[in-house]
């Protein structure tokens, strides 16, 4: 073996002026400098303390900064939790289709982000001062006579009439569940002249299939002799389909006529009707209005593919057509087509079955009410199963981060709706009462409507209150609604519909199914953020008060500041709005909150939540408590607590540099305001009755069920009042533009929660077991027949009623929590 080379060992290093030679050798070094000393290192051997303090900041403004982005970024971040709905993207086929469009006299729609869209237009040929007034969008400004629905499952099938000036519309729809892709759906729309009305009347019906956001393509297609027959398309979530239209009284029609387009105004279609159509002559050389291309040649809309079909006929009442529906994934399990007399039987057979079930759930018949009160109670349950609707988009919020706004994260909401021609979106406090009846009628839809609610909650634990989602919904809200602040609050009415359906499970079941155990693991985490949510941003200065954020203390135009997020908007509270306020309905609304949530976190195995709860219900429920922080010993009366006075009033003054004329608030005592109880007697003062916090033996239960029965109070014939009839407030305006809202009417869901509270405390041991029942009975026949009469009187139900009148009045129809008046009727609470 050769000898291995030696290498000359390297000279030694001399250090010259510019090296360092406090440098340890590579060989000296025993371990790794420690981060001062290579700071030392960098800084030559001189250790800067400045520059280290520089460096402490910087890195603390970095945690600051991180922080700060952080924080800011929770107002659009969902909960980091798995999803509560998805659990019903797959499952719930048999809902895929319905009439989710409540917002139009008939329209449908299926459940997802983009989805085929269809919808009903029509107007009267004979219009006296010639112009079209065309019926597409709910709108009280229509002044229908009447319309609603009489028959509606919330699944598979509805039947409505719509009542326009001399002549009835219907339409009929069932869907069928087959295939891979949401099955089939069939519609009639049929038209027939009033009584009294001339029987050669002429009207134009548009029907419209329309794709949201380009997301398919709608072919026309004609039949032998090149009429328009209907749509064959095709979506990513569709595959492909066709829609037949049939005419089933071809004779009466002067028109008939198709445009196929592409726009991206579906969310605005009477605009666009109206850019379309042009008078045209019939065969008759009679005038009519026609559809057409408004679309110049050189619209580069032309060059892409169809996202929006209309079909039009014009005739003769009567006049009646089908649409048909159909996937093609179910070509293979069709056993017949929805059309003509199969169709026909079908409504007839899904009426049969709706009547059937509507009797067994709240046996009104065997109740001993008669058939006027049985249809009017189908109306009830109809028109809010009618109400529900499927929207998609992101809420405007703001926060102190976003003074002036910024989007939401992206959601689906499937969900009821208030007022098809008012409010058709989301309300939250309104979904927690609309549930307590379509529970009791289908307890899974319920179920499911109040896992996307709570899946609309942020990483913050708030939920906004108003959901208006998608260009459709915004249209129709003011711009100063539409931004949702992100301290505002809501009652959390979800968790009384939520009690209810636990409650209903148990007794039913005597032990949760694995799947219902499931679906409450996955609200909880939800609902704790929630709770969380409100027992942070909303307490009160004190300990175990509570506080509405929102309201504002500058606002020197209105008689009483509102409070929007309690849902009593106007109802008067403390005068002057300030931190040290305590209002008596949210702690009530959260004591209930926190008992549920007691109930649930042992339902789903929680325990140290369980015993947190358990530990805030002891100190929310005590009623000591209670009456020492909103007990008045002065009026004897449950109040808020707040910086106020009762002298105020509302001064006109003239505008600076106009003629017009505005009102300011002004304080007519030289005193001011104080820290005091405020003194206005109304529904607020009865919360700890309405939510059963008031033991059985209470005086101060004594004291509200005979205040609850005095004229003079809330007591009227027709329901309670929200606020007393000697309150100063009673019907006030609260500005010049702002008529009394929650100063006097009465409200259905408040007498709803008062005649349960009623039947709760003559089903209890106690000593005011007799005066409740006497009470129970009388109020609840007094609500009954004020929400019955007027619906036989108008053809509506209404937001609010006239308290000297019982006379209907606000937003029509308004099928949200008014139809509580069912659970009334079949005493279901």
């Amino acid at each position: 073996m050769p000898a291995l080379k030696r290498f000359k060992d390297p000279p030694k290093r001399t250090h010259n002026a510019t090296e360092r030679k406090d440098i340890p050798s590579k060989n000296q070094r025993t371990s790794r400098p420690s981060l001062i000393e290579r700071v030392k290192i960098v800084l030559g051997g001189r250790y800067n303390i400045g520059l280290m303090y520089i460096l402490s900041g910087l890195f603390i403004l970095f945690i600051m900064f991180a922080f700060y982005m952080y924080q800011r970024s929770r107002l659009y971040t969902k909960l980091n939790v798995a999803s509560a709905s998805s659990q019903y993207d797959n499952s719930s086929m048999i809902r895929f289709w319905g009439s989710y469009r409540p917002q139009l006299y008939f329209g449908m729609r299926h459940k997802g982000q983009k989805s085929l869209i269809t919808g009903l237009m029509w107007f009267a040929n004979d219009n006296p001062n010639g112009q079209i007034q065309l019926r597409h969008e709910c709108n009280m400004a229509d002044k229908l006579p009447k319309y609603g629905w009489y028959s509606h499952d919330g699944l598979s099938f509805g039947r409505q009439r719509i009542t326009d000036y001399g002549f009835e519309i219907k339409t009929d729809f069932v869907t069928r569940s087959i295939g891979n892709y949401g099955g089939d759906w069939s519609v009639r729309v049929s038209s027939t002249v009033l009584p009294g009305s001339p029987k050669n009347r002429e009207i134009t019906l548009l029907f419209y299939v329309g794709q949201e956001e380009d997301t398919g393509d709608l072919f026309p297609e004609f039949d032998d002799e090149y009429n328009f027959a209907g749509v064959a398309g095709h979506s990513h979530q569709l595959k492909n389909f066709k829609i037949v239209f049939r005419d089933l009284k071809r004779e009466n029609l002067a028109i008939r006529r198709y445009l196929a387009t592409n726009t991206p105004y579906l969310h605005s279609m009477k605009d666009f009707v109206f850019a379309n159509m042009r008078p045209i002559r019939s065969e008759n050389n009679i005038r009519y209005y026609g559809l057409f291309d408004g679309r110049s040649e050189d619209d580069p809309s032309r060059l892409r593919s169809n996202n929006l079909v209309l079909y039009q006929v014009t005739g003769k009442i009567p006049i009646e057509f089908e649409i048909i529906y159909e996937s093609q994934s179910a070509d293979n399990f069709r056993a017949y087509t929805m059309s003509d007399s199969a169709l026909t039987h079908l409504i007839k057979t899904r009426q049969e079955e709706f009547n059937e079930r509507f009797e067994k759930r709240f046996k009104l018949r065997s109740m001993g009410f008669n058939d006027e009160y049985v249809q009017f109670g189908k109306a009830a349950l109809s028109n809010i199963l009618g109400g529900i609707g499927y929207y998609h988009g992101k809420s405007k919020v703001a926060s102190e981060f976003f003074a002036d706004g910024t989007d939401y994260f992206e959601a689906n909401l499937f969900t009821g709706t208030p007022s098809r021609s008012f409010f058709p979106r989301g309300f939250l406090w309104d979904e927690g009462f609309h549930q307590l009846l379509i529970s009791k009628w289908d307890l899974e839809l319920s179920m499911e409507i109040i896992a996307y609610w709570l899946d609309l909650i942020n990483a913050e634990g708030w939920i906004p209150r108003e959901q208006i989602l998608g260009d459709e919904a915004r249209s129709r809200v003011p711009l100063e609604f539409i931004r949702q602040n992100n301290l505002i609050a809501n009652p959390p009415t979800l968790m009384l519909a939520l009690h209810s359906i636990h409650t209903e499970l148990e007794t039913k079941d005597k032990k949760l199914s694995k799947n219902h155990r499931l679906y409450f693991q996955s609200l909880f985490p939800r609902l704790h953020a929630w709770f969380n949510w409100f027992n942070s941003t909303q307490k009160g200065s004190t300990p175990g008060t509570f506080r509405w954020q929102g309201r504002n203390g500058e606002a020197i135009n209105e008689l009483n500041p509102k409070t929007l997020a309690s849902g009593l908007d106007d109802y008067p509270r403390a005068s002057h709005p300030s931190v040290a306020e305590a209002h008596v309905d949210l702690r009530c609304w959260m004591t209930a909150f926190v008992g549920y949530m007691h109930h649930l976190a042992i339902t789903v195995d929680k325990r140290k939540e369980a015993i947190y709860y358990a530990r805030q219900f002891l100190l929310l429920s005590d009623p000591l408590e209670l009456d020492r922080l909103h007990w008045s010993p002065r009026t004897e009366s449950y109040c808020d607590y707040g910086n106020h006075t009762k002298f105020v009033k509302l001064k006109t003054v003239p505008n600076s540099q106009s003629q017009s004329e505005h009102t300011t608030r002004i304080v007519s005592s030289k005193k001011g305001p104080s820290l005091r109880f405020v003194h206005h007697f109304g529904y607020i003062s009865l919360f700890p009755f309405l939510m059963h916090l008031l033991p059985a033996s209470s005086a101060n239960l004594k004291k509200i069920l005979h205040d609850l029965n005095k004229p003079e109070l809330l007591w009227t014939d027709f329901g309670l009042r929200s606020l007393a009839k000697n309150d100063a407030f009673y019907f006030r305006w609260n500005t010049q533009s702002d008529p009394p809202y929650w100063r006097g009417p009465i409200w259905i869901n408040i007498n709803f929660l008062a005649v349960r509270a009623l039947h709760y405390y003559r089903s209890v041991k106690g000593p005011y077991k007799e005066l409740a029942n006497q009470l129970y009975v009388q109020l609840r026949n007094n609500v009954v027949n004020t929400v019955f009469k007027e619906y036989q009187r108008t053809g509506y139900f209404w937001e609010n009623y006239h308290p000297e009148t019982g006379r209907g009045q606000g937003a029509h129809p308004f099928n949200g929590w008014t139809s509580l008046v069912l659970l009334m009727m079949a005493e279901n609470y």
